[in-house]
């Protein structure tokens, strides 16, 4: 039961990335095994290894020191107690002891690599890194985490992986080299996805197994129990019979433990896949399964927007892409705060975001779309270092569907007349927002550019609406429009 309840903590607290709730099950283990006079080594440092990413840091130590002393009395542990000196070193690297904890990881790491432990090692590698990032020391930090990212590869450890792809991706972001850090990033989203989709299948299996073992073990129990009762007292097999029942129990309850693990697996695999890894918002291709079924909705209009950052490649060079994705966002983060739960809010791809309302005449959408202009522009980003970066973001929009009760567009088809709209909104000095309202079916398509768009209200197909009166001007005007050149980074940064 000990080895169960364990097995379900490193399940929660590695591959679910849960430690709060892989907690209860820590101590069930450590309690059981006091109770029963086993107290093992490791089970007291993996308890404090889960308390130190709850930053329960002293009940972490105390953990840390009790799996040291028992690993201590015992020479086939001594693996354990290297362990658990790796982790102290990370916590004095956390409090700021960065002399004491170079000391304890070079002990540590020559004691792992001479017994060898690969995978404590790898954990200690990754753990120089940390302290070699804060020491400065950028080109040593990241020779260690590439060099502990080499060896998980080498002994397969999965978790121990994601760990190192995120520590390499911490010291190239350190380093001012976004693209190697969004790579980075990208490799542990994909192998995190993958994971869990193996921890799937496996846990699936180990129930199973479970389950097919207790069957197995209440026919024996059965048996046992006929043969106890012919040659024992009825109170002697009463007793051997509620033991028994209080194991199938305790079996039960290891059983749900793992039926309640396997949904959150489906339940993060389902949200890993749905999300855009850097801003948290739906992606692209989920997304375009929901405007799918906008499209298909009888009941009502509803408003397709296309939101771009203005001048967004100006704040990648002047700034790097380190900044460019705080920006990003943080902008995510204000139109998600425009909307209502159920508003479809999407990362379209860049610096591109698409939202979708249900139930909207073109009164609330210019309302709406002024809304998210002004709670962009309002407020400067501060990125990490301080600066002040003022932002701003063009908008168009669309009705779905594009003609009153008319659904014969495809969702495809309004995203290009939005992104038409888009385009004036940018032509018209960008902080700005435009709308393409149908009203009436032409006898030809309407056009997606802004001479096709002018020609349409024209002809009573369609209603123009802009933040300013300059938003819309005559197509031939329109055409004349040269695209403006980026701003300076000093109109962008403030003091």
């Amino acid at each position: 039961e000990m080895l169960a309840l364990l097995n379900i903590a490193g399940l929660l607290a590695g591959a679910m990335d849960d430690p709060g709730a892989a907690d209860p099950y820590f101590r069930q283990a450590v309690e059981i095994g006091a109770r029963a006079g086993l107290k093992s080594s490791y089970v007291y440092f993996n308890y404090g290894l889960n308390l130190s990413r709850l930053q329960r840091i002293d009940e972490a130590l105390a953990a840390l020191d009790e799996a040291s002393s028992l690993a201590a009395k015992d020479g086939h542990q001594q693996g354990v107690r290297y362990r658990a000196d790796s982790l102290r070193a990370e916590i004095l690297i956390e409090r700021g002891r960065l002399a004491d904890a170079r000391h304890l990881l070079e002990t540590t790491l020559a004691a792992q690599k001479a017994l060898p432990d690969a995978e404590g090692a790898v954990a200690s590698l990754r753990r120089r890194s940390l302290l070699e990032l804060r020491e400065g020391r950028l080109d040593a930090a990241l020779a260690s985490a590439r060099e502990s990212l080499a060896e998980t590869e080498r002994g397969g450890f999965p978790e121990e992986t994601l760990q190192s792809l995120a520590q390499v991706a911490d010291v190239y972001a350190a380093q001012g080299r976004a693209a190697e850090a969004m790579d980075a990033t990208a490799q542990r989203y994909g192998r995190q996805i993958d994971t869990l989709k193996r921890q799937n299948l496996d846990s699936l299996a180990t129930l199973q197994a479970d389950l097919q073992n207790a069957a197995d073990e209440r026919e024996l129990q059965r048996l046992a129990f006929d043969n106890e009762l012919k040659s024992l007292a009825i109170e002697r097999a009463r007793l051997l019979r509620n033991l028994a029942f209080a194991a199938l129990a305790a079996l039960a309850v290891l059983g749900s433990a793992f039926l309640a693990f396997q949904r959150r697996v489906n339940r993060r695999l389902r949200r890993l896949s749905m999300t855009d890894p850097l801003t948290g918002l739906t992606n692209r291709r989920i997304a375009a399964r929901h405007l799918a079924d906008f499209t298909h909705e009888r009941d009502g209009r509803h408003v397709l927007l296309v939101v771009d950052a203005d001048r967004f490649k100006t704040v990648n060079d002047s700034f790097g892409h380190v900044a460019g994705d705080q920006v990003l966002v943080e902008l995510s983060r204000r139109l998600r705060a425009c909307c209502r739960g159920e508003d479809l809010v999407a990362r379209w791809g860049g610096e591109e975001f698409l939202i979708a309302c249900r139930q909207s005449d073109h009164a609330h959408a210019q309302a709406f779309a002024e809304r998210l202009r002004a709670a962009v522009a309002a407020t400067p980003i501060v990125l990490t270092d301080g600066t002040k970066l003022s932002l701003t973001v063009s908008i168009g929009f669309a009705p779905i569907p594009f003609v009153p009760g008319s659904p014969e567009r495809s969702w495809a088809q309004v995203v290009e007349l939005a992104d038409g709209a888009l385009y004036v909104a940018k032509k018209a000095g960008r902080d700005a927002w435009a709308g393409v309202w149908g009203v009436g079916a032409g006898a030809a398509p309407i056009g997606a550019s802004p001479a096709d768009l002018v020609r349409a209200a024209a002809a009573g197909e369609v209603e123009l609406s802009g933040s300013t009166t300059r938003v819309w001007h005559s197509a031939s005007a329109l055409r004349e429009i040269e695209r403006a050149e980026p701003a300076p980074a000093a109109d962008l940064a403030h003091a």
